[in-house]
C-alpha cells in the first residue's frame, strides 16, 4: 500500500517556507530558525501572510495547526494587531475569515482546529495573515499545519 501524500506541503516547515507563498510589507523572512516554524509579525506596521493553494479531497474535514501568539500590547481595547486564518475559494473573496486578536496572548503553543468540511472536493487557498499597527508589535508562530 502506497502512503497517501500530505495534503499540505511542508506543513511542519522542516524546509523553511518552501511550498508556501509568502509576503511581508517589511521584506522580513517569515521563518523562525530557532523553533523551525513560520513566523509572522514582530514588527510595527507589518502586513504579512503565508498561503498555500490546495485541492481538498472529498474526505477532508479538518484543518489543524499549532500557533504561539506573543504581543507587547497591554490594553485589549486599543490593540491594532490582528492575526487571521482565512480559507478562501477565491483569494479576493474569503469565504471564512476567522479573526483572532493577538491581544489574547496564549501561554506557549496552542493547538487550533477548524472544521473545513464545507470545502470538501474544492480548491482552496489557506492563508495565515497578520497585521500590526505602529506600536507594540505582535507576532505569531505557526507549525504542524495538517488537513485530514
Amino acid at each position: 500500500m502506497t502512503p497517501t501524500p500530505p495534503i499540505i506541503r511542508n506543513g511542519t516547515f522542516s524546509v523553511g517556507t518552501s511550498g508556501w507563498q509568502t509576503s511581508s510589507a517589511n521584506s522580513r523572512v517569515l521563518y523562525d530558525t530557532v523553533n523551525k516554524c513560520a513566523l509572522l509579525g514582530g514588527l510595527n506596521n507589518e502586513r504579512a501572510f503565508l498561503s498555500q493553494t490546495i485541492d481538498l479531497p472529498d474526505t477532508a474535514t479538518t484543518l489543524t495547526y499549532k500557533a504561539m501568539i506573543t504581543t507587547q500590547e497591554t490594553d485589549v481595547s486599543v490593540s491594532g494587531d490582528f492575526f487571521q486564518v482565512i480559507i478562501a475559494t477565491d483569494v479576493d473573496t474569503p469565504v471564512r475569515d476567522d479573526i483572532i486578536s493577538t491581544t489574547l496572548q496564549a501561554s506557549g503553543w496552542i493547538q487550533a482546529t477548524h472544521d473545513i468540511s464545507d470545502f470538501q472536493g474544492q480548491s482552496i487557498t489557506l492563508i495565515f495573515s497578520i497585521e500590526t499597527d505602529d506600536s507594540l508589535p505582535s507576532s505569531v508562530r505557526i507549525d504542524d499545519v495538517v488537513v485530514y
